[in-house]
């Protein structure tokens, strides 16, 4: 479950705060980067993130030490990151 909020967290704020700028790129008929902005880019960076943080984490404290994939507290983590890199890539826009 903790996959899924953090996901949905960065998903919705990547759609908020990049739908001036994808209206703008859908306008002009490059619906494939409006869309790539709003949704795969912050999925893809964030399972990717959440990926190198949990295998990293396994690999120094152990496999019984960390919860699995999905459920790992490092979901946040990840999460948070991704979020930061969602809030500078919009602002940078501006």
């Amino acid at each position: 479950m903790p996959q899924f909020w953090s996901l949905c967290l960065v998903v919705v704020a990547a759609v908020i705060l990049n739908l001036k700028t994808a209206a703008t790129m859908a306008s002009a008929g490059n619906w494939g980067e409006a869309i790539g902005s709003m949704f795969f880019s912050p999925i893809v960076v964030f399972l990717a993130l959440q990926a190198l943080l949990f295998y990293a984490t396994r690999l120094v404290r152990g496999g019984q030490a960390v919860a699995t994939f999905t459920t790992s507290r490092l979901n946040y983590v990840a999460g948070l990151i991704t979020l930061l890199g969602v809030l500078g890539a919009a602002v940078n826009q501006v």
